[in-house]
């Protein structure tokens, strides 16, 4: 009892100093795994995180649906953008966060014709440095693409490029500047807030519309904490940005969107 006392008093600290809530939440589950003999006493620990969340509600990232990710795909291509359209992919397909394959290099990405396996519809994406590595979910991890289109047009983008290159060769800031810029071109407002950080969101939500097990989705997402998950999608699966926008913008996102795979497939490097 006097130690859960103490860990909630650094919980307050914790909360007091600005730090983010799922910081405590990985002590409290830590010292609940870890001593069978606090468990009777860990609601104390667990009930500032209620009361943590009333004060501070978690705000998720706007997941980024999947006939826009389409469509920014197409855009990109047709700006002459196949390196961006890549990563948007890597990230939407993958369900990775899309700093993994931003900073990537092509000897992190093991194609079909890296495993003399052609008819293989797959990809993996190695990430070194992954952000949730000291979370119990491995040091390395990696992510994989299973859209065949997809998984083909980057056989052929990627497929010769030297082992050290990057996917994405220019900076993360000329990243951000080619997505709004693309948005623009969508007519889609900036009031909706649409940034890359929702590309691995949106490429769950859709997952789960199309009735992948949430167990698969852990694996894909390389998460532990199945409540978490579970949570995330009970607020996000049911709710889109599209019917707030404008009709021109929906148009355009539509008429982008069914051009995606013709122009994966036409794609030659």
């Amino acid at each position: 009892m006097a130690f859960c006392t103490v860990l909630r008093a650094y919980g307050n600290f914790l909360f007091s100093s600005g730090q983010p809530l799922y910081k405590w939440r990985h002590i409290c589950a830590y010292f609940q795994k870890e001593n069978l003999l606090l468990r009777p006493y860990m609601p104390l620990c667990w009930d500032l995180v209620t009361r943590w969340e009333r004060v501070c509600p978690t705000a998720h990232r706007t997941p980024i649906p999947h006939a826009l990710a389409k469509a920014v795909i197409s855009v990109a291509l047709s700006f002459g953008w196949p390196r961006f359209a890549a990563v948007v992919g890597l990230s939407f397909c993958g369900t990775a966060r899309v700093g993994e394959p931003l900073l990537a290099r092509r000897s992190a990405v093991l194609l079909p014709q890296d495993l003399l396996l052609d008819d293989l519809p797959t990809c993996y994406v190695r990430v070194e440095a992954p952000k949730s590595a000291n979370r119990g979910t491995g040091k390395v991890q990696h992510f994989v693409v299973r859209q065949a289109v997809f998984v083909d047009f980057l056989s052929r983008l990627l497929g010769r490029l030297p082992l050290e290159e990057k996917i994405f060769a220019a900076t993360a800031s000329t990243f951000r500047r080619r997505w709004e810029t693309i948005l623009q071109a969508l007519g889609v407002p900036r009031y909706t807030k649409l940034t890359p950080g929702g590309l691995r969101g949106g490429g769950a939500v859709f997952l789960y519309q199309m009735n992948t097990p949430i167990h698969d989705l852990l694996w894909r997402m390389r998460l532990r904490s199945q409540a978490t998950l579970e949570s995330y999608l009970q607020e996000v699966a049911a709710a889109s940005v599209l019917p707030s926008l404008p009709s021109a913008a929906l148009k355009r996102i539509a008429a982008a969107s069914s051009l995606c795979d013709v122009q994966l497939r036409l794609y030659s490097a």
